[in-house]
């Protein structure tokens, strides 16, 4: 359990844009066909398109801000901190 850790929140992240998305789909077919189920009430307020778009909106910012990525100058799980790695064409340290 020592290697990269990617925090819960970017998949909390992930699964609400992906529900997100589902929802927005499944209102956005309602609304282009009319096949809506009956004895829905305020049909014209097309609420699965807004639901949809309500879950993906926190999802896509907890998927940015927790994204996971390199850190330079982490420590290593010796303790030690690590060193960037040089530039490619950078001339050799004297």
């Amino acid at each position: 359990m020592h290697g990269s850790r990617i925090s819960i929140w970017f998949f909390i992240g992930v699964l609400l844009i992906v529900y997100g998305a589902m929802i927005a789909a499944s209102g956005v077919s309602e609304w282009v066909t009319g096949n809506y189920a009956p004895g829905v009430e305020l049909v014209r307020l097309h609420m699965p398109v807004w639901w949809g778009a309500l879950l993906g909106a926190p999802g896509l910012f907890y998927a940015v801000k927790f994204r996971p990525r390199k850190r330079v100058g982490a420590v290593a799980h010796d303790g030690a901190a690590q060193k960037p790695s040089p530039k490619p064409n950078a001339p050799p340290p004297r």
